[in-house]
């Protein structure tokens, strides 16, 4: 319903995250494994304009040395703000400011394309993740662009009731670099989590960005809060 062109009243169904994927393994000896995973996303409530395999979807090898991984996958900054945020993929996610600027461009919550990974094995809860796109632009429309090149990483700590994360995140671009830095940490006692996440950009999101959130736990059911806020840019 629209009200003098001003006021949009109706209702609305929503497919927030329906997915489905398919992924496995094979033994190859000596600790090693080989890996992949197919996974793509399904809008539920309209038609459907995923592509296949659109999600993080690769092949790789696995060990007690960590993970080596290839193919289309989420930079290491953006698992940092998937850890600190209770409303992700729900139409409160907080990836709608955290990473975006004010033209509404999401630069730094990416699953990139040719994209090659490392994970490591978890050292007493400490884990460092690593990933080099050779070219982030490219999705089969048109040549490559040799100027897209990017890379992601970040050490995190979990162990009990704490965790804390540090990411930066470098893009290659014609007018010159685009990085960001983001950090988050929470801390659960209880029933109760409390968490914080903060970035700095220096280009396409050149501000400070940041979200605080508690939750509470209670049978099967979470209550949650969030605040998140960000300078205005450009």
């Amino acid at each position: 319903d629209v009200d003098n062109g001003s006021n949009i009243k109706g209702l609305q169904v929503a497919s927030n995250s329906s997915r489905i994927g398919f992924k496995g393994s094979e033994d190859l000896g000596g600790g090693l494994k080989a890996i992949w995973q197919i996974e793509t996303g399904v809008n539920l409530d309209e038609k459907n304009g995923n592509t296949w395999a659109g999600r993080n979807s690769y092949v790789g090898l696995s060990g007690g040395w960590g993970t080596f991984l290839a193919g289309k996958h989420d930079t290491p900054v953006k698992s940092i703000s998937r850890k600190y945020d209770p409303f992700g993929d729900t139409i409160m996610d907080a990836r709608a400011i955290m990473g975006s600027n004010t033209a509404g461009a999401n630069r730094f919550n990416l699953r990139t394309n040719n994209t090659v990974a490392y994970i490591s094995p978890s050292w007493s809860g400490f884990q460092l993740i690593a990933a080099y796109v050779a070219d982030a632009t490219d999705n089969d429309s048109g040549e490559s662009d040799p100027d897209g090149k990017a890379a992601s990483g970040s050490i995190g700590y979990a162990n009990g009731p704490f965790s804390a994360h540090l990411g930066y995140e470098w893009h290659d671009q014609l007018a010159g670099d685009d990085q960001l830095f983001r950090a988050g940490a929470s801390y659960k006692f209880g029933a109760f989590k409390l968490g914080a996440a903060v970035e700095k950009g220096n280009k396409s999101v050149d501000r400070w960005a940041g979200n605080v959130f508690g939750t509470y736990d209670f049978g099967n059911n979470t209550l949650k809060a969030q605040l998140v806020k960000a300078q205005e840019t450009n």
